[in-house]
């Protein structure tokens, strides 16, 4: 009988089950198997020698079975998660299967190490024409007397990805060592990838100290000629130093962040999640709107979103993450000021968990009576004295169809002195706010973690879709 199901709906059923389910289903019927494979290998990890012996003897052995699996994988992750769980011989067992992997669309190479063979990354970029995506992982730990360039040239000079649309960077190092040695082969790859559209650059300072690293450094260190004609989306995170300056136009003509981005017009994403340490601008908010003519979606600190909702870019604006300044001053976010705030009329997704609940009242009634068409709202928590307030602000966004908030609190017992013990408890009054809401909005849905498309990864550096 199970056999008989009709395949669409063998794999419906599979789509909805989580992958021990699928693995578990896959056993029921050899017709089931034949089906459920797709989604059983559509993305694999390798984290250890051993997984890859497996995964390169399956590979070799059942290229022409019925049952090959390499023609399902999309995504491939080789990642270390201690220092020796790959090794050097355990890297070699994967030679003998790329030419197998001729669907990978997206490959992750995240390595405690920098082999000293580098022929596996070069065999995936020359055989597996199909990716689409490529993560790059620097490792924290560098040989004495050696460059980070040194160990980024071997792997990042190989044959260009043709077809590459999306490239992450994450390096686990001091930032200081960001020079030539790293961005010449870095501009090189990037020079040959006619395709990018997406470049995400996570930078973690392991020495634990105040970063030094300043953005515009960053950006200096990328070829004046570098044209990457399809760029749409970037990411800048990690210990990176913001200033007033980065921002405007440049008095001296030396490169910095804000000429960069005048030089890529077409960005429609761009996520900065840096450590931000002078005071905001108080130019006119144009100055900045004028460097980012296509921006839709945007995540960074909550000055520069206060500057991007009082400029022209407010009207397209689809997407705000407020994020937090973590080293500043003050309030972004206030009532009145020279430039007000203007209509977001394509404001779809607006995310500010991440701020205090009293930072949290002061902007949604400035933005959300100017954002009507409004349908996902990701909030951290509220008072009980803020849900009559929050009640009046909801009826300004009757698209609203998602919405989060953290509705639990910590209780604890103090019964006995020597053992206290703690529990969640649903917050009193917040029950009968989500009521109300449901009453006014029946489609409305309430989430705990929100999945909106601004949300970010910081481990992988990117933003969730």
């Amino acid at each position: 009988m199970l056999e008989s199901l009709l395949p669409e709906i063998t794999l419906l059923i599979a789509d909805y089950l989580p992958h021990p389910a699928v693995a578990v289903a896959s056993l029921v019927c050899r017709s089931w198997r034949s089906r459920t494979i797709a989604i059983l290998f559509r993305s694999v990890s390798l984290t250890s020698d051993s997984h890859i012996t497996r995964f390169s003897h399956t590979i070799g052995n059942r290229a022409d079975s019925p049952f090959s699996i390499s023609q399902h994988i999309r995504s491939l992750a080789i990642s270390s998660l201690r220092y020796d769980s790959i090794t050097e011989s355990g890297l070699a067992s994967l030679v003998s299967c790329t030419s197998h992997l001729v669907q990978l669309r997206e490959l992750r190479w995240e390595l405690s190490f920098v082999p000293n063979n580098v022929k596996v990354l070069e065999l995936f970029q020359a055989q597996c024409h199909q990716l689409e995506l490529v993560a790059l992982l620097v490792p924290k730990k560098l040989e004495s007397g050696g460059t980070l360039g040194e160990y980024l040239c071997p792997m990042l000079k190989s044959p260009k990805f043709d077809n590459l649309v999306e490239f992450q960077l994450r390096m686990q190092y001091t930032p200081l060592y960001f020079d030539t040695d790293t961005s010449d082969p870095l501009n090189k790859m990037l020079a040959n990838c006619p395709k990018l559209q997406s470049l995400r650059i996570h930078i973690v300072d392991c020495t634990g100290h105040i970063t030094l690293f300043h953005i515009n450094h960053l950006i200096a260190s990328f070829d004046a000629e570098l044209t990457l004609p399809f760029l749409r989306k970037l990411h800048i995170l990690g210990d990176i130093g913001m200033t007033r300056e980065s921002l405007m136009p440049s008095e001296t003509g030396s490169p910095n962040f804000r000429g960069f981005l005048a030089r890529y017009t077409h960005i429609e994403e761009l996520c900065l999640d840096c450590v931000f340490l002078y005071d905001p601008p108080s130019d006119n908010p144009e100055h900045l709107a004028g460097a980012l003519p296509s921006l839709k979606r945007f995540c960074g600190p909550d000055f520069i979103c206060n500057i991007l909702v009082r400029s022209s870019l407010a009207k397209q604006l689809e997407c705000l993450s407020i994020q937090p300044v973590e080293v500043g001053p003050g309030k972004a976010f206030t009532p009145g000021g020279e430039y007000a705030i203007l209509p977001l009329p394509k404001l779809k997704e607006l995310d500010v968990r991440n701020l205090d609940c009293e930072d949290v009242f002061i902007i949604l009634p400035m933005l959300l009576p100017v954002a009507p068409e409004l349908e996902t709202l990701a909030i951290e928590s509220m008072y009980a004295d803020e849900y009559a307030t929050f009640l009046e602000l909801f009826q300004y966004t009757p698209k609203l169809r998602q919405m989060s908030a953290f509705n639990l609190a910590l209780k604890f017992d103090r019964s006995d002195p020597l053992h206290v013990t703690s529990r969640w408890v649903t917050k009193r009054g917040i029950e009968p706010l989500f009521e109300q809401m449901k009453e006014m909005c029946p489609q409305l849905v309430f989430t705990k973690p929100w999945v909106g498309s601004m949300m970010l990864d910081r481990e992988n550096a990117k933003m969730m879709h």
